[in-house]
């Protein structure tokens, strides 16, 4: 997590516009707030459904959406690759 947050770090010192992707919502969290005009978190939108059998269905909106999301959605992005 140390890694992650100082380079993230070293990227706005360095004021270099990029896509940092992180699992870590505590090192997003705090560096938005310590960096409100050059940090913000963004998520690909989705709607997650739950089926009758209980299984749970995502579909993604291919929208940029405010904030972090609550989980990882990683094993529904290889099930679409």
């Amino acid at each position: 997590m140390a890694i992650a947050e100082a380079t993230l770090e070293h990227l706005v010192h360095v004021g270099c516009k990029t896509l940092f992707i992180t699992h870590y919502p505590l090192v997003a969290t705090k560096l938005e707030r310590k960096y409100p005009s050059e940090v913000e978190n963004l998520h690909m939108g989705y709607e997650a459904y739950l089926k009758l059998d209980g299984t749970r269905l995502v579909t993604f909106l291919y929208k940029l959406t405010r904030g972090i999301t609550s989980g990882s959605l990683l094993f529904f992005i290889l099930l679409r690759s």
